[in-house]
């Protein structure tokens, strides 16, 4: 079998896993028991990034047959794979990365998120703490000049150049 042939095959394979992984994460009982396991574990394992499951077959068939330009399947692999995970890890990052120990006791928001990517969101939080990095960020912003109250300009008729005000007041066309 020549690599072409090979790469549309695969690409065949992985449309036909998508499209099944895609009917396992509705709600309707098409794929019996063994789907409805499987998408019940990508939901709580992978939250909404489990919907990006799919598209990574449809993806990686439309790179087999060259349907993504410079593309190849492989990219598009690394990049669906990518999505799966920074998805729901932004929204852990969101919605603050403590979550209660007990999965049948998270809210929906949070089961959202997914376990994995809750436990990566609580791990780089706790390695580096999110708080720590938006304190430093406000302060940064606090100081920053172009924040900071300007002195008034005396072109504008201000008695004294230092008394700290808004911006000039506007104009108005005389009658």
């Amino acid at each position: 079998m020549n690599p072409k042939a090979r790469q549309e095959l695969v690409g065949i394979a992985a449309l036909l896993v998508g499209f099944f992984l895609g009917l396992t994460l509705l709600p309707v009982p098409l794929t019996g028991s063994w789907g409805r396991a499987m998408g019940a574990a990508l939901w709580q394992l992978f939250g909404v990034g489990a919907i990006v499951v799919p598209i990574l077959g449809v993806g990686w068939a439309l790179a087999a047959f060259e349907r993504l330009g410079a593309l190849s399947w492989g990219r598009a692999a690394v990049l669906g794979a990518g999505l799966i995970l920074l998805v729901p890890y932004g929204i852990a990052v969101g919605i603050g990365p403590v979550f209660p120990p007990d999965y049948t006791s998270w809210t929906r928001s949070e089961r959202l998120v997914g376990l994995f990517p809750a436990f990566l969101a609580n791990g780089v939080e706790g390695a580096i703490g999110t708080s720590r990095l938006q304190s430093a960020e406000s302060s940064r912003m606090r100081r920053h000049p172009s924040l900071l109250p300007r002195p008034a300009s005396p072109r504008f008729g201000s008695p004294s150049p230092t008394r700290l005000r808004g911006p000039p007041p506007r104009h108005l066309p005389g009658p």
